[in-house]
Order: C-alpha cells, then sequence, then structure tokens
C-alpha cells in the first residue's frame, strides 16, 4: 500500500520546478550586482537583458525535471526491501 507512480512522479516533478524557480531569483540578484562591478572594472557595457534570464531560467527548470524524473524513475523501480536495507 503506498502512493501511486503517477503521484510520485508529479510531487517530484513540483519539488524540483519550485526549487529550480526559487533558486533562480537569488542567482539573477547576484548576476545584476556582478554585471555592474565587472562593468565598471573593465569599462566594458555589459547589461543582464530579460532575454538571458529566460534562457538561464529554461535551462534551469529543463535540467531540473530531467534529474527529477530520471531520479524518480530510479526510486519507482527501485525493490521496496531493498530500499530500506
Amino acid at each position: 500500500i503506498g502512493y501511486t507512480n503517477g503521484y510520485v512522479m508529479t510531487l517530484v516533478l513540483r519539488e524540483a520546478l519550485l526549487m529550480s524557480v526559487l533558486g533562480l531569483l537569488p542567482a539573477v540578484v547576484l548576476s545584476f550586482i556582478l554585471y555592474d562591478v565587472l562593468a565598471s572594472m573593465t569599462g566594458f557595457e555589459m547589461r543582464l537583458t530579460v532575454f538571458r534570464i529566460l534562457v538561464v531560467m529554461a535551462f534551469t527548470v529543463g535540467m531540473s525535471m530531467v534529474a527529477a524524473v530520471i531520479a524518480v524513475r530510479k526510486a519507482i523501480t527501485a525493490d521496496p526491501a531493498e530500499v530500506f536495507k
């Protein structure tokens, strides 16, 4: 008796999405600061555009989802007796 495979997959994918988005927020703030520091040090004009943020967000969420699916597939196919050894 336990959760269905679909429920576990949905739960883990939601968690992965939440963690990737929450991790992106401080990264964007830090990136703005680093862009300003590097621009002042080098004299080059650098801008963190919305497009760049969206590209990074897409890759971050995509990699998180793939990693979550791989992890859940391993967990679903694992023998319950082996998990608690």
